[in-house]
């Protein structure tokens, strides 16, 4: 074998592996994407179970469904309570935003929509988000809110 021969078969050979380890590095990236994504939703699931215990403590449901009624019927201590409530409600929906963009199976994004239905089918709650003294969020993200509630309330 002459020496031009083993050169070049030697360059095969070492693009070969270039290849091998490019296509072993992308399933890697693939593997490690969709683990973070599998993390991701663990972390959401576990922040929405953590919010709705929240009003098993019998002063907080009480103000929770009074404030969901009418929001204006609560006095201070109870709109701090409730507001409390509503405002992370809303911090654990905000998670599920933006997930078709980012490749994330649908049905989480439809599970957001249920969420935000359910959440502003109450009047007190619709009240709560429009009301003035409510904290603010990013604007982008209040824009996606507040399309939805305009869809909730044409239904």
């Amino acid at each position: 074998m002459s020496l031009p021969t083993i050169a070049a078969a030697a360059d095969l050979l070492a693009a070969m592996g270039v290849i091998a380890s490019l296509l072993f590095l992308a399933w890697q990236i693939r593997q490690n994407t969709h683990a973070l994504k599998n993390q991701n939703w663990l972390a959401i699931v576990e922040r929405i179970a953590e919010q709705s215990t929240r009003p098993l403590d019998r002063n907080v449901a009480d103000t929770v469904a009074r404030g969901s009624a009418d929001h204006a019927s609560l006095d201070e201590a109870d709109k701090v309570v409730f507001d409390a409530w509503a405002y992370e409600f809303i911090i654990c929906v905000n998670r599920h935003i933006g997930f078709e963009q980012q490749g994330i199976r649908p049905e989480f994004a439809a599970m957001t929509e249920r969420y935000l239905s359910w959440f502003f089918a109450s009047p007190g709650n619709r009240a709560w988000w429009r009301g003035p003294d409510r904290r603010p969020f990013p604007a982008h993200y209040e824009a996606v809110i507040d399309r939805h509630l305009k869809r909730v309330e044409a239904a």
